[in-house]
């Protein structure tokens, strides 16, 4: 019985520290390989995939390994003098999105991992949803902190939302492909579901892309448009003075 009890409790840790690495992992090599390449890019969100799969997969360990490679993550990136703070509020923020998505979606399907097109959309708005509050609620932290990048709210958490989101669209879907044991008569609705995150995962990513790409064109264009909007105003209005 205590041999079973050490099993259970070694097996236990090495979920927690596999989450906790691969978290940082994921946020680490994003911030080293590709945010020089990004002038706004909200880092936090991007392992926030990792944190869900992992909690759909471990349950506890897997959150509270999340909570940890968060939590480092974070203090890795802030690197401010209020970085502790901080870096604790997000990590319960970043990795509660995560727990509240899992609870929601078992709660309502009684399921460990979607098996269906229904259970599929339903675990999607959840996560959508969830991501949404979470954020807003994470950026006010960080507005207030004078961490954004950004003097619009609005325009950071888009970015987060984002970003979050193509991160459960990716990574998600894959590790729990990988790691949980599916019933045979539902591989292909598994498979279905990585195929259509993936596409999903895509479309968002190409669409910011093409917004870093084309957002300078853009708002100068925009902004001659309003020029020369207010221009034909103040015109008729001298005409009918």
């Amino acid at each position: 019985m205590k041999r079973i009890h050490l099993n259970g409790l070694l097996l236990w840790m090495i979920k927690f520290l596999a989450s906790a690495a691969l978290y940082f992992s994921v946020g680490f090599a994003y911030h080293q390989l590709f945010s020089q390449y990004f002038e706004q890019t909200v880092e936090f969100a991007i392992p926030a995939g990792i944190a869900l799969a992992a909690i759909l997969l471990f349950g506890s360990s897997g959150f509270f390994g999340s909570l940890l490679g968060s939590f480092f993550l974070n203090l890795y990136l802030l690197q401010q003098p209020q970085s502790l703070f901080l870096s604790i509020i997000l990590s319960m923020l970043i990795v509660g999105q995560a727990a509240s998505c899992a609870i929601l979606f078992k709660k309502t399907t009684q399921s460990a991992v979607p098996v269906s097109i229904r259970q599929l959309l339903k675990f999607y708005f959840f996560a959508s949803a969830s991501m949404l509050f979470f954020a807003f609620v994470a950026s006010i932290f960080l507005f207030g902190s004078q961490y954004a990048f950004t003097e619009k709210i609005y325009s950071f958490l888009t970015i987060w939302w984002v970003e979050g989101i193509t991160s459960i669209l990716i990574f998600t879907p894959i590790l729990v492909s990988l790691f949980h044991k599916p019933v045979k008569k539902n591989v292909n609705e598994r498979l279905l579901w990585i195929f259509l995150s993936l596409v999903l995962s895509g479309m968002l990513v190409l669409v910011y892309f093409s917004w870093e790409l084309e957002k300078d064109q853009l708002n100068l264009l925009i902004k001659e448009d309003s020029s020369n909007l207010l221009s034909n105003i103040n015109t008729q209005l001298q005409k009918e003075t």
